[in-house]
């Protein structure tokens, strides 16, 4: 039987019945006039066609004007229901409680439709044998693992499990009952009954679906369950503080004298078998009066309400007496079910209750002893009454189903540990921490690690709670005399955490002198962790714990003894002085010594535990020491026992075996349930750059161009692959290497293990600060930055000395020539100025010569007064002048010589300048030509020309400027350089390295020399370029960008728009980005990856109509980090402002909460110049209506058919739509109906009275 939701539409006050082959139900509801009535209705059917016929008001008891539409019907098809598929993977179900470490799924499902069955509160009983779950459990466990498993019965909770968006989440757990079925052993034959309910409403056919979750006796007590809902409680008296039982008996006293008195009731052991637990009722006296009776009761809710089929009552008795005339009864609600006297042993009972509990809801359960004879006597008698197991099975029970191969254990998962290091490489050779997060609480975690070999390594000491956090669970505390030592959890002195242990020696002074009690030597106070992982000595970690010893109270002459206990072998000691602690009331770390470690390791045994006991050692010898943290250990973080960690694991040293080495993580409860990660990481071998000689010539002349040779050699034993660019840097400097240094950067490809390689850089001598006497140090690196992982980094860098001889160097500038005026006209005389710079270290006597020569003639004539000779200071200038006199219209080259026989560079000694005499005045600036830099891939240091063609019609060039730009667009004074100028050619250039890879921009600015006082000098500004510099040996290639589209092309407003990409490249790529353009503003998103593949991705949704381009840029992984970008041809994708072309926008379709999609869910209801929408609302289940003039939305009523809305915003409707026609009218509200409206309605009635009684008597024929 499948229930079937089903909503019929009335439009009529009615009383509705509806009829499905033999069901009849009844929806009864009163309509007012126009009105539409949906009564819901749940019914229960097979699976399969059937034909649903409607009757409204099938008693005719309303008058109706109609009555030809009072009947439908319809087919409808029944499928059978879908259920979530379950049970799901273990990880899909989230654990309940991490104190609970098994569980087993069920799903239980109520039974289909049926008379008198019980849909309310549903009791439910299953049969579970936890042994055989555990059995199963410890079959998927590693050798040796869940071996101590003994069943606890009170750990048993039942928790009901929904499922969300395919992860199945606990509610609470419900109350339950557990029955010790006949042969249970908590060990052997953990068979059991549970008995839980189904609260709430339950349909037909509804299926609910649980975990069962369990623990073991060694896991520890649980908190208290939820009682169940229905049915005896406390059923097998397992609860011993439960309240459920009460009891009465008479006489109520309990008087040893005379061995007259009372009844004896309480929860005892087993008397047979004593494994659990059962109430006892016993008395033992002289005197036995007719009527004295003892009673253990309960009253309890009847289960499934006392509508259940059948009941049956299951209880044991035990009773033994010496005496006769005293028995035993169980009855119900004082109704006797059974009575008897002795026993013999454990009598089981099984009574059918139906009788006295159907139809009920609550009854009184009774056991009682009473006395039937009196009897006195000189001779004491006694009598025994046990009582156990009473509980009531119900039938009919549920379809319970246990997944007993889907039962599992919890589970713990290690956070990943990087899987490769590189051994000697700090920041890369350290396993710096282990976390571990588990589902349920551990007893203990511990690592182990083995070489590549198999050889074990290291350990950490698997203790379950080195901070103390679980306070005494795991932690054994001991004190030798109450009054004078202590040992306690202590929440206020720690050093991490929440908790520490502190252990106190003090003397006690009583109210009176002989009370008093001084310390002896022997009083002790002592914390113990025992282990349960097996972990041989041999295996020991170095150990360590944290001390804080309070300062006003401690005695030198006291000890800590710190005892690794050994199971197989001796336990060994450590004894540590108090004198040689600090006493400062800080908390310092105590690390036994590596010698004592070592001893003990070669010892045997196995380590079960730490002791750490402080002695006093002497007579009133007080102390007051604080312990935490003990290592080396997993230690549990705050909040809880799910989450642990471990730092400082392992660190793999220069020499270390290299390969794949295991990590082993092995968690274990107390029941020795292991969970166990293996991981293999792989250490790498590193290389060794050693900059082992720098070549420098010993003297240098200042200006002289030399060659500074550094030698890399790689003395590791790791070659360094040939597409690996390693940078060396040379820095030049006096004194103490600062921003005045000269630093030149190169870069090498590769170098295999015992190769060197030879870096030249080249330097034109400097003398420098006066200060250092031409000395300069010279410091060569490799692998400054470290990107290249090395095990040793100290011989990195080599030093060389050398020696700069002061010579003069004199320099022109062409840029440093100046015209006066700067634009002369015929005959005008023209003063020309120049600075002529010494930048050497030297003085020197120097000819300067003023040239000139028409521009295109062969021969420079000295200008009159042009040859003028100059004793220049070091490091100084001279302004020299020298007029000329401009007789005829062109254009001149002046050109500046200098000769000095005392320097040694003479390559800057020349500079040539253009004027330009006569011609008109000058508006336009320079023209700026074939712009390159070249090489356009340079490689790192090496040098790199930017040069241009630079001319002026009108005028001349005055200077010409480089800005130069990184690839962050960053712009930095020290590279804007005036260029030089190729002899009198028009050829302008500039000449650089750079010591960082990437992608640079470049412009040039030149001026003329239109100026003085009827023009302006003119500016002229090139187009940007590019250039690159890389390492050499890399490839230089970028990535491709292939299959580019948006999706959709054309989007919804606030709809996403998907940008991809096919990306490659053969060294991987390290980001790609969607550049989004519109309204000229230019945003960067970056994009994902989809899995493993090469298609990249972003989404974005866009809250502005209109067009947009996009274009992709990708960044490959190489150390090059080559670009590639598809900006020169732009893709598109758009938003319209109305999608669907409707007429109303879709930013106000979507504030309505409309489908801006659908533009048949909008209707034109426009009427002259009153434009306006209805707009359909589906979150509504209605329509709304849109002023497009006054741009408003307002809200629709409903007449009938028609839809009324106010079409000119006073408030009022005004309009009508009538749905089924489509027509558009005007509205008014009509004003109440007349008496007159009603009298005529009255022969209407009464005919269709008759004609209702006629149509009744047809039915009922």
């Amino acid at each position: 039987m499948i229930p079937l939701p089903l909503v019929v539409n009335i439009r009529k006050k009615a009383m509705v019945m509806l009829i499905t082959f033999y069901f009849f139900f009844g929806i009864f509801g009163a309509l007012s006039a126009d009105a539409l009535g949906k009564p819901d209705l749940t019914i229960d059917t097979e699976e399969g066609n059937h034909t649903l016929f409607i009757f409204i008001d099938y008693e005719e008891t309303i008058d109706e004007s109609n009555e030809d539409n009072n009947m439908a019907s319809t087919k409808i098809f029944v499928h059978k229901p879908i259920y979530p598929p379950f049970p799901p993977e273990a990880e899909n179900a989230i654990w309940w409680n991490p104190q609970w470490h098994y569980r087993v799924p069920v799903a239980v499902k109520m039974f289909g439709q049926r008379e008198g069955g019980v849909y309310e509160n549903k009791f439910v009983s299953c049969t579970i044998n936890f042994t055989a779950l555990m059995d199963k459990i410890s079959m998927q466990q590693p050798f040796g693992g869940f071996s101590e498993r003994t069943f606890l019965p009170d750990s048993v909770r039942i928790v009901e499990y929904e499922s969300e968006n395919g992860t199945w989440k606990p509610g609470k757990s419900v109350g339950e009952e557990i029955i010790l079925d006949e042969g249970y052993d908590a060990k052997e034959n953990a068979n059991v009954t549970l008995l839980w309910v189904l609260t709430g409403d339950v349909s037909p056919h509804e299926v609910r679906y649980y975990y069962i979750y369990w623990d073991t006796v060694e896991n520890g007590k649980k908190e208290a369950s939820s009682k169940i809902y229905s049915g005896i409680r406390n059923s097998e008296f397992e609860n011993t503080h439960s309240l459920e039982w009460k009891n009465s008996s008479e006489p109520k006293s309990f008087l040893k004298f005379a061995e007259i008195g009372g009844w004896d009731m309480g929860y005892a052991t087993d008397p047979v078998y004593g494994n659990d637990y059962c109430y006892k009722i016993h008395r033992k006296g002289m005197v036995w009066q007719n009527d004295w009776y003892a009673k253990v009761y309960q009253t309890f809710n009847i289960p499934d309400g006392g509508g259940a089929n059948s009941y049956i009552l299951h209880s044991s008795i035990y009773f033994d007496s010496d005496i006769e005339g005293i028995e035993w009864e169980i009855s119900l609600d004082g109704s006797v079910l059974e009575n008897g006297k002795g026993t013999s042993g454990w009598k089981n009972i099984v009574r059918n209750v139906t009788s006295y509990l159907k139809g009920r809801n609550t009854a009184t359960l009774s056991i009682k002893v009473v006395v039937t004879e009196t009897n006195i006597g000189m001779e004491s008698h006694e009598v025994n009454a046990y009582v156990d197991s009473c509980w009531i099975e119900v039938s009919p029970n549920c379809n319970v189903t246990l997944f007993k191969n889907e039962t599992h254990g919890w589970w713990g998962e290690v956070s990943p540990i990087s899987t490769s290091y590189i051994a000697g490489v700090k920041n890369r050779n350290k396993i710096k921490e282990i976390n571990v997060t588990t589902v349920a609480s551990p007893r203990e975690i511990m690592a182990s690690i083995y070489s590549p070999d198999g050889v074990f390594v290291k350990s950490s000491l698997p203790l379950p709670d080195a901070g103390f956090e679980s306070g005494e669970t795991y932690t054994d505390l001991h004190h030798s005399d109450v009054q004078t030592t202590n040992a306690r959890i202590e929440g206020t002195i720690v050093h991490n955490g929440k908790k520490a242990v502190e252990l106190n020696l003090h003397n006690y002074y009583g109210s009176m002198k002989f009370q008093d009690e001084l310390v002896s030597p022997d009083d002790t106070a002592a914390l113990r962790q025992t282990i349960t992982q097996a972990v041989h000595i041999s295996h020991l970690p170095s150990l360590w714990f944290w001390y804080n010893i309070d300062p006003s109270k401690y005695y030198d002459g006291s000890v800590l003894n710190y005892t690794l206990l050994v199971t197989g072998g001796k336990n060994r000691f450590y004894t540590i002085k108090i004198g040689e602690l600090t006493k400062d009331g800080d908390w310092h770390k105590y690390e036994i010594p590596s010698s004592v470690v070592e001893k003990w390791k070669s010892k045997s045994g196995m380590v079960s535990g730490i002791e750490i006991r402080l002695i006093a050692k002497n007579e009133g010898a007080e102390n007051i020491v604080y312990i935490d943290d003990l290592g080396y250990s997993f230690v549990p973080l705050e909040g809880g026992r799910t989450s642990w960690k471990l730092t400082d694991f392992y660190t793999f040293q220069n020499g270390t075996n290299v390969g794949n080495w295991r990590i082993d993580v092995t968690l274990v409860d107390a029941s020795n349930y292991k969970v166990e990660s293996t991981q293999l990481i792989n250490v790498e071998p590193a290389p060794n750059l050693d900059v082992f000689s720098i070549v420098a010539p010993n003297m240098m002349k200042e200006g002289q161009e030399s060659i500074i040779s550094v030698y890399v050699k790689n003395e590791g034993p790791k070659s360094i692959e040939e597409n690996t660019p390693i940078n060396v840097s040379l820095t030049l400097y006096q004194g103490e290497i600062s921003s005045q240094s000269i630093k030149m950067v190169k870069a090498i490809s590769g170098l295999k293990k015992g190769e060197t390689k030879k870096v030249d850089f080249t330097w034109r001598a400097n003398y420098g600060d006066p200060s250092f006497n031409g000395k300069w140090s010279a410091i060569a690196r490799v692998n400054e930055k470290g990107e290249i992982p090395e095990w040793q980094m100290t011989d990195n860098w080599n030093t060389a000395s050398m020696e700069v001889e002061p010579v003069a160097d004199m320099e022109i500038r062409v840029h440093e020539i100046d015209f006066s005026p700067s634009h002369p006209n015929k005959n005008d005389t023209v003063n020309i100025t120049a600075i002529i710079h010494n930048i050497g270290y030297n003085p020197a006597t120097a000819e300067i010569n003023f040239l000139v020569k028409e521009k295109g003639a062969r021969k420079y004539t000295l200008i009159p007064g042009g040859s003028i000779e100059k004793i220049v200071g070091k490091r100084d200038f001279v302004v020299l002048s020298v007029p000329w006199k401009a007789e005829q219209n062109g254009t001149y080259c002046i050109k500046i010589k200098i000769d000095c026989d005392d320097e040694y560079n003479k390559e800057n000694n020349v500079a040539v300048k253009d004027i330009r005499v006569g011609g008109g005045i000058d508006a336009s600036p320079p023209s700026i030509q074939n712009i390159r830099a070249v090489p356009s891939l340079q490689y790192l240091g090496e040098y790199i020309n930017i040069s241009a063609i630079i001319t002026d019609n009108e005028t001349s060039i005055d200077k010409a400027q480089v800005f130069i730009f990184n690839e962050s667009g960053e712009f930095k004074k020290d590279v804007m350089k005036f260029m030089n100028r190729v002899g009198e050619t028009d050829i302008y250039y500039y000449n650089t390295t750079y010591d960082a890879i990437g992608y640079y921009t470049f412009m040039i600015k030149a001026w003329d020399t239109a100026g003085d006082t009827v023009e302006w000098q003119n500016m002229q500004e090139s187009k940007e370029k590019e250039f690159r510099i890389v390492y050499k040996g890399v490839e230089t290639n970028g990535p491709s960008i292939r299959a580019i589209s948006a999706y959709p092309q054309r989007q919804v407003l606030y709809g996403n728009v998907n940008i991809s990409a096919l990306i490659n490249d053969t060294n991987g790529v390290e980001k790609a980005m969607v550049h989004v353009i519109y309204n000229n503003e230019e945003k960067v998103y970056e994009m994902h990856r989809i899995g493993g593949s090469k298609v990249y991705y972003y989404t974005h949704s866009y809250d502005q109509p209109g067009d947009y381009d996009y274009y992709i840029e990708a960044i490959d992984a190489s150390a090059n980090k080559n670009k590639n970008d598809t900006s020169s041809l732009l893709r598109h994708f758009s938003i319209p402002e109305d999608y669907d072309m409707d007429d109303v926008p879709d930013k106000v379709e979507i504030e309505a909460g409309a489908n801006p999609k659908d533009a048949n869910e909008t209707i034109n209801v426009s009427v002259g110049t009153e434009i306006g929408y209805l707009l359909w609302v589906e979150n509504k289940g209605d329509y709304v209506y849109w002023d497009k003039e006054d741009n408003e939305v307002r809200d629709t009523g409903k007449k009938g058919v028609m839809l009324l809305f106010d079409s000119n915003g006073d408030g009022e409707y005004d309009m009508s739509y009538d749905t089924q026609t489509g027509d558009i009218a005007p509205y008014k509200e009509e004003a109440g109906a007349g008496i007159g409206n009603i009298l005529w309605m009255i022969p209407i009635i009464i005919l269709f009275v008759l004609i209702c009684l006629l149509f009744i008597l047809i039915w009922r024929k």
